[in-house]
């Protein structure tokens, strides 16, 4: 009794779902939502677990399923990452997220950047920046501009006016 229950309330909203789903791309309809966590998942040797979270205060999909962020956040646990800026857009069509303002990358081994925007293509598990970056990894302060972060190997690369600082 309780399962078909749930079918009958289940049926109706995945109708309306899709029909609005459908319909939100004739009439420019938006998504908006606060205070959110969104997690992508991975199934690795039969198990789920969380690969990204994301989390947001405010989060605002506008034309072409560009998504605007305030209080932007990305972790990857597995890897001991996480990027946050104030503000920050996903680029469905590129497949791409953008922090901005006051954005900082931490890693758990390879150290800290701070910069002010970072371009994330989680496809290729690169993040980048062209502008004026800081990098600080255990005794060493890094400014410079431009800046190339692999994901999968740790590897921080400043592009050019490298300057550094070493404290003991």
């Amino acid at each position: 009794m309780g399962r078909s229950l749930s079918n009958f309330f289940i049926a109706p909203f995945l109708i309306f779902l899709i029909v609005s789903l459908s319909f939100s791309q004739e009439v420019g309809f938006k998504i908006k939502g606060e205070n959110l966590e969104y997690n992508f998942f991975k199934i690795s040797k039969n198990k789920i677990f969380a690969l990204w979270k994301l989390r947001a205060k405010e989060l605002i999909q506008k034309e072409d399923f560009l998504i605007e962020v305030t209080e932007f956040n990305l972790v990857n646990e597995e890897k001991n990452l996480q990027i946050k800026g104030l503000k920050g857009f996903y680029f469905p069509k590129e497949k791409k997220f953008v922090f901005k303002n006051k954005v900082e990358l931490k890693t758990s081994q390879y150290g800290e950047a701070f910069t002010e925007e970072l371009i994330f293509y989680p496809e290729q598990n690169l993040i980048i920046s062209e502008g004026e970056v800081i990098l600080r990894k255990r005794g060493v302060l890094i400014r410079g501009k431009g800046l190339v972060y692999e994901v999968d190997t740790g590897n921080f690369q400043i592009k050019e006016k490298t300057r550094a600082q070493f404290t003991f």
